[in-house]
């Protein structure tokens, strides 16, 4: 009795092990709406940002700004005739200092610690720096205009830098350590 009973679940699992699973019909359509109003909105907000940084160029006579393919517009203070850039894995060493698009300093060179990083290798608190680092060449200054997704980007850095805030960095490379082969 025991085997017949053995047998029988024995066939039971095997039949019901072989049946495959069956396809599930979507519980509701959703649509790509949301999808659609968050590149809509980042489309704005770019849009919105460009125009800030358009109007802050037009009213800085002294500068003149360039470009660049990365999303971010450059001037340079202070040129060197090198033609010696910081390429992946080299160490430069930097200060920089903060403002915001009114031309108001957040962060002040002095209140910054001179930066160490390895090209490409180490995340930068604002992304955009080492963008910009690799455009720059030993001792020379940079101004450089990030919207603020180069920058802080949605959340801001919590304390003088807004959400969806662009700014103003001024950098001077100090020095680039070429790395050793």
């Amino acid at each position: 009795m025991k085997t017949k009973l053995f047998l029988i679940a024995g066939v039971m699992l095997t039949a019901m092990a072989c049946s495959g699973p069956t396809a599930r019909k979507p519980i509701s359509n959703k649509t790509n709406v949301f999808l659609k109003e968050s590149v809509q909105l980042n489309r704005s907000l770019n849009n919105h940002e460009a125009l800030l940084i358009q109007h802050f160029i037009a009213n800085d006579t002294v500068h003149v700004y360039k470009e660049s393919s990365l999303g971010f517009w450059m001037s340079i203070l202070k040129s060197n005739e090198s033609d010696v850039y910081p390429i992946t894995n080299d160490r430069v060493s930097y200060t920089y200092e903060v403002y915001n698009l009114k031309n108001e300093l957040l962060y002040p060179k002095d209140s910054l610690a001179i930066e160490i990083v390895k090209i490409d290798k180490q995340e930068l608190e604002i992304e955009g720096v080492q963008e910009g680092l690799k455009l720059m060449k030993e001792g020379e200054n940079a101004v450089f205009l990030f919207p603020s997704f180069k920058a802080y980007g949605l959340v801001g850095d919590g304390k003088k830098i807004g959400v969806n805030e662009p700014i103003k960095v001024i950098v001077e490379l100090i020095k680039i350590q070429k790395e050793e082969q």
